[in-house]
């Protein structure tokens, strides 16, 4: 009896293997070979924020840009596509079993098949910012603009996504599965947009302490959160859940507690118990597997984007105690281990090759800046320490100098960060082997950068790079980055 439920289990095994179905995600690229980051589907939940930053794994090419991928869903999941070379950025709504063909040409638009194609195509079209803030800006610049007029306008747009949803639904273009999840994904978007358009318009309120402003902007959160459930599982495997959430977490249940001030606030991000204090907070809030999330994305967004701060190593190593299996860890020790090596390097005495320009405070513009270089070519690369894709562009830096020296350029870095950011200033100088020419900039360098940079809302978007000719004017204020330079083997032709 015991041989004959072990055969049957065996044979319950085996179909139920050869039952499961096969997701398949083929494609072309323009481009040629490349290396293409996709976002790991783990447990349903999807973490890519810009590039191939996030949870992401990644597969390369052929030689004529076809790839495969075969990702492993038990749920439909979203999965964004990153291809190097062509720097096509692709977003997918993928179901179990599903099959997907993704055609991108020398116009870098993408043209999907396969499952809920209609869907997919229409993905393609829609808002999909790397930060919410990115698509709140247009919406809150104007201050004679009031927040029901912000938050009605945003209602609109909701509306507008989900009757084309509805639309396919209805005419059988997309799966049942396939609408529900696309609905959850708008709602999560659009509440994270409404929570950043109440951080934004209140501001001021909440940088001057103002506590009847800011228990007005927890109240208008409450409504928000209140509709639409951050710890509720319907919202929880949107492409903007992370994002939502984090609102949530660092703000909202925080502040809903009595005994927390604006100023309380500010003093524990001082001495460094902010950020266990805001993953305690949300593990009173959220399911075990949203706080796993959570925490897992909210140590790497932090770690990432460069805050190399030694409670990073205390929180992860908390992080493997309490979650010894988890999926995210392997995408998070790489980034630990950053930090130890960081703290290791920092303690070194600066390379001889790393100058800072003479009485660099007391310069107030870019064309202070350059007259000691005066005959001489220069690039620019105005960063920041807490700027993580600047600091991704110095992986590149030895074949940079090599072409730089080649053509007798001269590299000047000018930082925009803050006063109270001068030691991560320099010790990214140290950690980086930043060899040139160093400024950091003061408030009026900054606004200088500004007027030259020319958006018309004033903001400066980093990495930036300038190529300056010997006479100290600027031959182009959109420089290749350093990647597309060495990409290419040599310095372009302005």
């Amino acid at each position: 009896m015991k041989k004959l439920i072990f055969i049957v289990f065996i044979l319950s095994a085996i179909l139920t293997g050869c039952s499961k179905k096969e997701t398949v995600i083929t494609g072309k690229l323009t481009g040629g070979e490349q290396l293409v980051a996709y976002s790991a589907p783990l447990d349903g939940m999807s973490y890519y924020y810009v590039r191939d930053y996030g949870f992401v794994d990644s597969i390369r090419t052929d030689a004529d840009g076809n790839f495969e991928l075969k990702p492993d869903v038990s749920r439909p999941v979203f999965i964004t596509l990153w291809a190097s070379h062509s720097n096509v950025e692709v977003k997918l709504l993928v179901e179990p079993g599903g099959h997907y063909d993704v055609q991108v040409g020398d116009d870098k638009k993408a043209q999907i098949s396969g499952t809920n194609a209609a869907g997919q195509m229409l993905y393609a079209v829609l808002p999909n910012p790397a930060f919410v803030e990115l698509e709140v800006r247009d919406l809150v610049w104007n201050d004679d603009v009031s927040l029901d007029m912000i938050h009605s306008r945003i209602d609109s747009m909701k509306q507008a996504d989900m009757t084309m949803f509805g639309q396919l639904s209805d005419d059988g273009e997309i799966s049942q599965s396939f609408s529900d999840l696309a609905m959850a994904d708008r709602d999560c978007y659009y509440a994270a947009m409404k929570t950043r358009v109440l951080l934004v318009k209140t501001y001021n309120l909440i940088q001057n302490s103002d506590t009847s402003g800011y228990n007005r902007f927890i109240d208008a959160l409450a409504t928000v959160y209140k509709q639409y459930p951050p710890d509720g599982e319907r919202l929880m495997f949107s492409s903007f859940w992370r994002q939502y959430v984090q609102l949530f977490a660092t703000e909202y249940c925080i502040y809903s507690q009595k005994d927390m001030t604006p100023d309380r606030m500010r003093e524990m991000r001082r001495d460094g118990t902010f950020r266990a204090y805001v993953l305690s907070s949300a593990k009173q809030q959220l399911t075990s597997k949203a706080f796993e999330f959570f925490q897992a994305g909210y140590l790497y967004f932090n770690t990432v984007e460069g805050d190399y701060s030694t409670d990073f190593i205390t929180l992860f190593e908390q992080f493997e105690k309490d979650y010894p299996r988890s999926k995210y860890s392997k995408y998070l020790k790489p980034q630990i281990d950053k930090i130890v090596d960081y703290y290791r390097t920092v303690e070194q005495p600066y390379d001889e090759t790393v100058r800072f320009l003479d009485n660099y405070a007391g310069i107030n513009s870019l064309k202070e800046a350059v007259k000691p270089f005066a005959g001489k070519k220069i690039y620019v690369d105005v960063w920041a320490s807490w700027c993580g894709p600047c600091k991704a562009e110095f992986a590149h830096n030895k074949a940079l100098k090599t072409i730089l020296a080649e053509n007798d350029i001269r590299q000047l870095y000018i930082s925009i960060d803050s006063d109270d950011r001068v030691q991560q200033w320099e010790e990214a100088i140290k950690y980086y082997s930043l060899s040139g020419n160093h400024i950091r900039a003061n408030e009026s360098f900054v606004v200088d950068l500004r007027r030259i940079f020319g958006r018309e809302d004033g903001a400066l978007s980093i990495p930036w790079y300038l190529y300056i000719d010997e006479n100290g004017n600027i031959v182009s204020n959109s420089a290749q980055r350093p990647a597309e330079i060495v990409a290419n083997g040599k310095f372009p032709d302005y």
